[in-house]
């Protein structure tokens, strides 16, 4: 059979879009899959365009960082690369990491229709 490219739909909160190749044997009917990726998306189902993002600085040296395209107030928790939960606030803009050691974190910020994780370097 022929390839085919599928794109599957994955929920709304996962801010990228499954892509495949998939071909079908006519007599044994045996379905083969290739070129499995994941791609980005900027938007949200919500309109939220999350290429304007950003957190800034990043590295942080002074205890504090800053999250600027967000349209709203953002529950936002970081943790620790072995997957404690170290530091949790509600926010719009400002993160205070001042009582956090060195070290890279990850940074998850959820909205009631969205969520994401960028990485975040303490020094």
């Amino acid at each position: 059979g022929q390839w085919n490219t599928l794109q599957v739909q994955l929920p709304d909160n996962i801010m990228a879009r499954l892509v495949l190749k998939v071909r079908v044997n006519s007599v044994t009917e045996a379905v083969f899959f290739d070129n499995i990726s994941f791609k980005e998306n900027n938007s949200l189902s919500s309109g939220v365009d999350i290429s304007t993002f950003s957190l800034s600085p990043n590295p942080v040296s002074d205890g504090t960082t800053y999250l600027k395209g967000l349209p709203e107030a953002v529950s936002v928790r970081l943790y620790s690369l072995s997957g404690q939960l170290v530091h949790r606030q509600i926010t719009a803009e400002v993160v205070d990491v001042s009582g956090l050691n060195r070290g890279l974190y990850l940074l998850r910020i959820d909205h009631k229709d969205w969520a994401f994780t960028r990485k975040l370097v303490i020094e």
